[in-house]
């Protein structure tokens, strides 16, 4: 973000006028030191404050509402509130790479409170007046949208879509039409260039034989992190003291 801002690059302004929305991806080492998760709320809130202003003035956007990272933090959900953010999602434990399977489904709730990758206790209870709400991933069997280095793995790019597939499938399959139901998946371009006679061919064959005919029928609607962070909070309004899960 510094670097778009010191090059006049218009990398996130372009993002943003496409349509995409632009969010915060927090690593609390690079902002805050190797002793983060022993630095004040009020530290945490300023620092994450002081990224949001630049993702402003490097996009043009107005409100950045979506934040990933600080995930070891207990009191994390408390400095992004104070931050201004509202939506969080894609937690991992990045000791371990994975992600527990309490925190890993396709409904939305507002955790009462951070974790610090042991006790789960309040982040995997929701709380109706929690400042955040948190979108899981999807039904991942084997945590494979967090992994690294994607393409490298076990039969290549294909393979880790058909795993993504898979998992897709599933969470459509699972989705119940009383409830708000979200499914992402996390891609980083560079790990599936593939071909230059076809770069990032392996993700456009996943968005036409998977995904586009699932908009088609109707069992997917696209959506950005704060439209289904909406919808959800839209549920709550319509059903009060409902459990979300």
């Amino acid at each position: 973000t510094t670097a778009a801002l010191e090059n006049d690059s218009p990398i996130l302004r372009d993002l943003a006028a496409r349509g995409h929305e632009i969010a915060l991806h927090f690593h609390e080492d690079a902002h805050l030191g190797k002793n983060s998760a022993d630095e004040s709320v009020e530290t945490w809130c300023r620092v994450m404050s002081e990224e949001i202003d630049l993702l402003k003035q490097a996009s043009g956007v107005g409100r950045i509402r979506y934040w990933s990272g600080g995930n070891l933090y207990p009191e994390l959900y408390s400095a992004a509130a104070c931050a201004g953010l509202d939506i969080n999602s894609d937690w991992k434990n990045p000791q371990t790479q994975s992600t527990p399977e309490a925190l890993i489904g396709i409904h939305p709730w507002r955790p009462a409170g951070g974790t610090d990758g042991s006790d789960l206790t309040r982040f995997a209870t929701h709380d109706p007046n929690g400042a955040v709400i948190f979108l899981p991933g999807g039904l991942y069997s084997d945590n494979v949208y967090e992994g690294a280095n994607r393409a490298e793995g076990e039969g290549g790019a294909e393979a880790y879509f058909e795993k993504v597939a898979q998992a897709l499938y599933t969470s459509v399959a699972a989705a119940d039409p009383d409830h708000v139901n979200v499914f992402h998946l996390t891609v980083h371009p560079g790990e599936f260039h593939g071909d230059n006679a076809r770069p990032f061919g392996v993700i456009d064959d996943f968005l036409t034989e998977v995904v586009d005919p699932l908009v088609a029928s109707g069992q997917v609607q696209w959506a950005t992190y704060s439209e289904m962070a909406d919808a959800f909070a839209a549920w709550e309004a319509a059903h009060p003291g409902e459990d979300p899960r």
